[in-house]
């Protein structure tokens, strides 16, 4: 009985690389920021402050500025805890390690007669789609 070619898998295996690789790339387009974060940001100065209230809820804090304005602080946090099998150098097992990711943003509002007068924020996660 003669043997059956095997299937040339390498064609293939090309073809699910590449559409997995321009899946990957279309993905990027809309990739979260730091500078879509600051874009959407910006668009609230001279906003009404119950605008903020309605989008955002209250504020995590409340301060005063020097200068004697309100500053609205929001803070979000999250965690990410994923692990990643990995051989080991010595056999063929397997272990897992364990990542963890703590992601933070805070933005402040700065008020000024109930208007909106300034923005900041610092944090890791302080990222947005770009306008």
């Amino acid at each position: 009985m003669p043997s059956q070619p095997k299937p040339n898998l390498i064609p293939r295996m090309f073809r699910l690389t590449v559409r997995a690789g321009l899946l990957l790339i279309a993905g990027c387009s809309t990739m979260r920021t730091e500078e879509g974060y600051k874009e959407r940001l910006n668009l609230w100065v001279d906003k009404p402050l119950d605008k903020l209230i309605d989008e955002f809820g209250y504020p995590s804090k409340k301060h005063k500025s020097p200068d004697g304005n309100i500053v609205y602080e929001y803070e979000s946090q999250s965690t990410l805890i994923h692990g990643i099998n990995q051989p080991s150098n010595t056999t063929s097992v397997y272990s897992t390690r364990i990542i963890v990711n703590d992601y933070v943003c805070k933005t402040w509002f700065e008020l000024k007669e109930q208007k909106i007068i300034k923005v900041s924020y610092k944090g890791n996660d302080c990222k947005a789609e770009p306008l």
